[in-house]
């Protein structure tokens, strides 16, 4: 009757492998997260140089880097009265460990690395 008790332990070593990959996704960073984050702070910094001309920004792209950390490109694009620019902000967006003690939503933080303007 050995054949019998074939499903059953499958079905327990399925559970036991899926659970923990599981587990450990939760407590990830997603790519669409991370890209939320990026695109809400490439607009607080395209109201900041509104009076330098900039007019339109957006994230085109965002990569895994590792599994708390996600890289993103933004771009901000403007122009004043004498000349059009266009600025590639690269940032890293990376999950924190734990919460601040005031809110939940503050788990994710972007940085600005190197900053690129052409003219």
């Amino acid at each position: 009757m050995p054949h019998r008790r074939l499903p059953l332990a499958l079905t327990l070593l399925v559970t036991l492998i899926v659970a923990p990959a599981a587990a450990a996704d939760e407590d990830g960073l997603s790519i669409r997260d991370a890209k939320k984050a990026a695109v809400s702070k490439v607009r607080r910094l395209e109201q900041k140089l509104a009076d330098t001309g900039a007019q339109d920004s957006g994230v085109p792209g965002c990569w895994r880097e590792t599994r708390r950390r996600i890289g993103c490109l933004g771009m901000v694009r403007g122009a004043d009265e004498l000349v059009r620019w266009r600025c590639a902000v690269p940032m890293t967006v990376k999950k924190r460990r734990a919460a601040s003690a005031s809110s939940n939503h503050r788990r994710i933080a972007v940085q600005f690395t190197d900053t690129m303007c052409s003219f």
